[in-house]
């Protein structure tokens, strides 16, 4: 009887989403299933209500909608909708930090996905975070401000987002003084990456050779 009314979150329209950024904090899926393995969750709630969704989300602490379905609704990329997923994380509401897994389902332009990289913390960095700078690499190389809001996360290791030569030149540089004692053939490794001449590679290796040299007097 109410399949007619019924709407998936991709299709969503104001009314919906409206409701959804007014009550932000009960939009999470149990077991902390938020991207996947939530349809179960998410059927069991909309038949106890038979799709009505002023009475889920008046009547339940969570309300079961899962994000990789509402992710993909195409007015979140609007002026309008857009804007209140940054109101909602420049105020830390809660369950908003799942907003930067939306490029998962769909594009961001340059604008938005500077203006959401604004809000990214510096602790409490969760998988979805992870997820963001993974898919934007080139942040760092634009953004030289957000770079050194990470500087402490700069890692070798190539599969990780905050990988160092995804940093600026000059932060690379450090990294690689700040790191050439560590196991890799004395800095060698490290240098040989860098996007830079032969002979700008053989004079950091000199300045590497110089500091192994003072720490071994």
């Amino acid at each position: 009887t109410w399949a007619k009314t019924f709407k998936l979150p991709i299709d969503y329209g104001e009314k919906e989403l409206d409701l959804i950024f007014d009550r932000l904090g009960k939009m999470y899926v149990c077991n902390n299933e938020i991207f996947s393995n939530n349809m179960g969750f998410y059927w069991q709630y909309q038949s106890r209500f038979k799709g009505n969704l002023n009475e889920l989300f008046n009547r339940e602490s969570y309300v079961e909608i899962p994000w990789n379905l509402l992710l993909q609704n195409p007015l979140l990329t609007t002026e309008k909708y857009f804007n209140k997923i940054i109101d909602a994380l420049s105020s830390k509401q809660s369950h908003s930090e799942y907003f930067f897994m939306i490029q998962n389902y769909q594009e961001l332009n340059e604008d938005q996905i500077n203006k959401m990289a604004e809000y990214l913390p510096t602790k409490n960095f969760y998988s979805y975070h992870n997820f963001f700078i993974e898919k934007n690499k080139v942040i760092f190389k634009q953004r030289e401000d957000l770079a050194k809001l990470f500087k402490h996360k700069m890692t070798d290791y190539e599969r990780s987002p905050f990988y160092y030569l995804n940093y600026p030149l000059e932060m690379q540089r450090d990294f690689v003084l700040g790191n050439s004692d560590r196991d890799n053939e004395y800095g060698f490794e490290l240098v040989e990456k860098l996007n830079i001449s032969n002979k700008e590679k053989l004079n950091l290796l000199n300045e590497v050779a110089k500091r192994l040299l003072n720490k071994s007097k």
